[in-house]
């Protein structure tokens, strides 16, 4: 483990346990994909088809504006790995400040969004604050232990369906119902990875000034990663600006309802691992790790992604029966969620061997950042979310589409061709 200064460090991290580790992420995943499908059945059965469009668009803001949290969430997991105590909490108390000024920046962007064209519920503004919380929590304990993501994904989803059942289906809040369920459930999980970095030394109550100046210095690393998760984050956003159609939207979210799941199987799987694994320096172990998290992965997702494009029909008339006709972008999605899925295995391995960062006394210059193996994934990924973007309006007009099946179809293709550019080019630099 590197060291800084020996004043700072404390108890070392639990040991991480990989085979171990995976077998919880993916129970998690396979609670969640349960759990996220009861909870977007009774939003979407709840909620007419604008309404649900809303909803997605609430959603895909917050998750915009939480992502310039990337410039300060990423350094402190990997300081307290290698031993430089009171990182963690000082970028605590640097995500929640900027999360509470992104509440300000929600409103102004819902407004602007939706035109007035339907009203969207107050109590919305606090989902970047919530979301971002748990975000920067959930960076910081699955360094120490890898297994608390699925964890976290536990204790939020217990949460978060039991509430949208008695806010939305029986109470019938609507969206309101919706935005405090998923605010309830992040909150649960938040406490709980506070717990578990706590328990690990990572949050002991000291603010070093300094280290957040230093991220401040190193933020330009991460101006493409921040770029790319805006672009994926908007990408909902884009296409109701492209297109004028919240049904379009809203049948695209069908689609996207399944995504998350899969990507969980990456994200929440012995990915992390590999990744603790890489930060604290051993390579040798990490090497099996990718190799294992890759096999698993793929006997994973690729069953998931094999059962929803055989089951598209009737999870989109899940959903709601005018949807039947959007099945093709469930199969879309899932396979364009299954090769993003694989992107993130490398992407953790890349990441976390990475050392450019590792010098406390100098900020790597921006030749020394793109020759780098992060560099490289991450332009490898703006590629992929620019091809996205580009691809949209092309294939809206190769389609002739117009109704709001077809629209959601065409967005669904050009995310699939991201993807495949950014898996292949991210496994080359990860190789």
């Amino acid at each position: 483990m590197a060291e800084a200064e020996p004043a700072e460090q404390g108890s070392e991290p639990p040991a991480v346990r990989l085979r171990y580790a995976t077998i919880v992420n993916y129970a998690a995943i396979l609670f969640r994909l349960a759990a996220s499908i009861g909870f977007s059945v009774i939003v979407a059965r709840r909620l007419p088809p604008a309404e649900y469009g809303v909803w997605g668009t609430m959603i895909a803001l917050a998750n915009a504006l939480i992502t310039p949290l990337t410039l300060i969430r990423l350094w402190p997991p990997r300081e307290e790995a290698w031993g430089w105590r009171g990182s963690g909490f000082t970028g605590l108390l640097a995500a929640s400040g900027y999360s509470l000024v992104s509440m300000a920046f929600f409103a102004a962007g819902m407004s602007l969004l939706l035109h007035g064209e339907t009203g969207w519920p107050l109590i919305g503004v606090v989902l970047p604050l919530a979301m971002g919380v748990y975000a920067y929590l959930r960076n910081l304990a699955v360094v120490a232990k890898p297994e608390s993501g699925g964890y976290s994904m536990l204790v939020y989803e217990a949460v978060r369906l039991p509430s949208v059942y008695l806010l939305v289906a029986e109470l019938r809040l609507g969206l309101a119902g919706a935005a405090a369920s998923m605010a309830l459930g992040l909150a649960a999980g938040s406490a709980y990875l506070a717990w578990v970095s706590a328990s690990a030394g990572f949050l002991r109550p000291r603010i070093v000034p300094e280290r957040l100046g230093r991220w401040l210095r190193l933020a330009y690393l991460q101006l493409v990663p921040v770029a790319n998760s805006a672009l994926r984050g908007f990408y909902r956003d884009y296409l109701k600006l492209a297109t004028g159609s919240l049904e379009a939207v809203a049948r695209l979210n069908v689609g996207l309802a399944a995504e998350a799941p899969l990507l969980q199987a990456a994200s929440m799987s012995s990915a992390q691992a590999v990744y603790a694994y890489m930060v604290r320096g051993d390579e040798k172990r990490a090497a099996w790790g990718l190799e294992e998290s890759i096999r698993l992965y793929l006997a994973f997702a690729g069953f998931m992604a094999v059962s929803l494009a055989v089951l598209a029909r009737p999870v989109a008339a899940l959903f709601r029966p005018e949807y039947v006709d959007s099945y093709i972008v469930v199969t879309l999605v899932a396979l364009h969620a299954t090769l993003l899925g694989l992107r993130g295995v490398y992407g953790s391995a890349v990441a976390g061997a990475e050392r450019v960062d590792a010098d406390p006394s100098r900020v790597p210059g921006p030749r020394e950042l793109l020759l780098s193996g992060w560099g490289r994934a991450a332009l490898a990924a703006l590629a992929g979310n620019i091809l996205s973007y580009a691809a949209l309006p092309l294939l809206v007009l190769a389609l002739h589409a117009s109704e709001p099946s077809k629209l959601a179809l065409a967005a669904a293709a050009a995310m699939l061709a991201g993807s495949v550019v950014n898996l292949a080019a991210t496994a080359r630099v990860a190789y």
